[in-house]
């Protein structure tokens, strides 16, 4: 059900990924499978954050961020709080934003979740660059940049948005990499429809 619920989601048909996440919820509570519950609500929580239900998406990921600090699930934990980071963002609440993008990026880094890490730092520009802070946004465009000389943002939840948030702190600056790097985003884009037989 939760991995029925993803791809509902990615797929747009949010209300039958709703049904899914919170059939899933309710199994692993009665199962008393904690983490497996924390999981699903994370799904649910950026699910509200997509349907503009930013309060929902919020109070969710907090329950998730304390629920995974209890038992340990760092990596859960991360995605909750970029998630919140989404969340806080959209309401308005910059700094709150910021600081939970910061200790994901922290979180990921030290796990070794590379290219999560790279999606946390995509809502830390985002945020930034919404506050008007251009040099903090600058300064970790610079250090994404420096990351996709050698890599791939294979396992990020949303790759292109990192790109996304990457453009839009170059253009803010006025940085001639910025279209290039736009340039770089559609290709593998396009690279990728083209890999879809339906």
């Amino acid at each position: 059900l939760n991995n029925g619920g993803m791809a509902a989601r990615m797929l747009g048909q949010y209300a039958r990924a709703q049904q899914n996440f919170e059939q899933a919820v309710a199994i692993n509570r009665e199962l008393d499978s904690r983490p497996e519950m924390l999981r699903c609500l994370s799904n649910l929580s950026l699910l509200h954050h997509l349907q503009g239900e930013q309060d929902a998406a919020r109070d969710m990921a907090q329950e998730v961020i304390a629920g995974a600090r209890e038992l340990g699930e760092r990596s859960l934990e991360s995605e909750a709080l970029t998630y919140s980071g989404h969340a806080l963002a959209a309401l308005g609440e910059l700094p709150a934003a910021r600081a939970a993008y910061q200790q994901a990026l922290q979180a990921r880094t030290e796990l070794g979740e590379a290219a999560r890490a790279e999606y946390s730092r995509a809502g830390l520009i985002e945020a930034a660059l919404a506050e008007g802070a251009r040099a903090v946004a600058r300064q970790e465009s610079e250090a994404t940049l420096a990351f996709l000389e050698s890599h791939t943002l294979e396992g990020a939840d949303e790759p292109f948005r990192v790109y996304w948030a990457v453009y839009r702190a170059l253009q803010a600056a006025a940085d001639a990499r910025a279209l290039p790097l736009l340039h770089r985003a559609h290709t593998l884009l396009q690279e990728q429809a083209a890999r879809i037989q339906d």
